[in-house]
């Protein structure tokens, strides 16, 4: 009968212990700045991560902010102790002047299930134009109407501007 009750005992202490076990994502830096970029390069980043518990650290999405920003993980499952990367890319195509993007990386982590990692910084265009759009409302035959447009190259390529074209609408 002691026996019985140690062993019960001891099957006991073993479940208690497994269910106290658990995984934890770290991120020791969740934050990218990548400075000034043109307006149509694609800028990557590789954020790390960690399972800092004592059970398997599950990825199980990683998702974005927008179609802009990509981002893939290395590795589905982490051991504990075992390290990982978010390689997250950002088409700056349709964006100019100061940026802000979200990846999200969602785990089995009890305590801290998602992880918002951002990249940061600052589209330029390479050739600015003041106003980006004139319009001159209804326009009376046979009346010159004008406008002044600036462009300035923010680049170092010379820029060659060939005809102009307007449209109404």
């Amino acid at each position: 009968r002691l026996i019985i009750t140690a062993s019960i005992w001891g099957t006991a202490l073993l479940l208690a212990c497994n269910a106290w076990a658990a995984p934890a994502v770290a991120v020791p830096v969740a934050e990218h700045n990548f400075g000034a970029v043109f307006q149509g390069n694609v800028v990557r980043h590789a954020f790390t991560f960690s399972n800092r518990g004592d059970a398997p650290l599950i990825v199980e999405k990683v998702s974005s902010s927008c179609g802009c920003t990509a981002a893939l993980a290395s590795a589905k499952v982490l051991a504990p102790g075992e390290n990982g990367e978010i390689q997250a890319s950002f088409d700056s195509t349709r964006f100019r002047g100061a940026i802000s993007k979200t990846v999200y990386l969602y785990t089995n982590d009890p305590a801290l299930p998602m992880v918002q990692l951002q990249l940061k910084g600052n589209v330029l265009v390479e050739v600015a134009i003041e106003p980006q759009q004139v319009n001159f409302g209804s326009v009376v035959p046979k009346r010159t109407v004008k406008s002044t447009v600036n462009l300035v190259n923010q680049g170092d390529r010379e820029v060659h501007l060939e005809g102009l074209e307007t449209t109404a609408t």
